[in-house]
């Protein structure tokens, strides 16, 4: 009994699951973009690039399944999707930390002294 057998009943299974994980890293990443997005440009612009996030998302999801989805949907695409994204969201977090730090004391991260 290997470990792949433990968790996943197939390759493919566990071959989904890493597209999956990558799918929902990179939702995550234009969600970040999205905020960003929403705080700079015009209402209408805004409007425009939520609907074009959930476009890009629904594709992501729909290509990391046909990638390796066997024709079926089952919970651990869900379960890849949401830690992918809450695994990202953290660490896109954790590296943004010392700026929003800086922003706080007013200090520009440009300045050379």
């Amino acid at each position: 009994m290997t470990v792949s057998n433990l968790f996943f009943k197939t390759p493919m299974q566990g071959r989904t699951f890493l597209l999956l994980l990558c799918a929902g890293g990179m939702a995550a990443v234009l969600l970040c973009a999205l905020k960003w997005a929403r705080r700079c440009l015009p209402r209408s612009v805004s409007a425009a690039c939520d609907v074009l996030f959930w476009c890009l998302c629904a594709a992501l999801c729909a290509l990391a399944l046909s990638f390796g989805g066997e024709a079926q949907l089952r919970w651990y695409a869900f379960f890849g999707m949401a830690s992918g994204s809450g695994i990202t969201l953290c660490l896109l977090r954790l590296l943004l930390w010392p700026f929003r730090r800086m922003k706080k004391a007013g200090i520009k991260p440009c300045d050379a002294e």
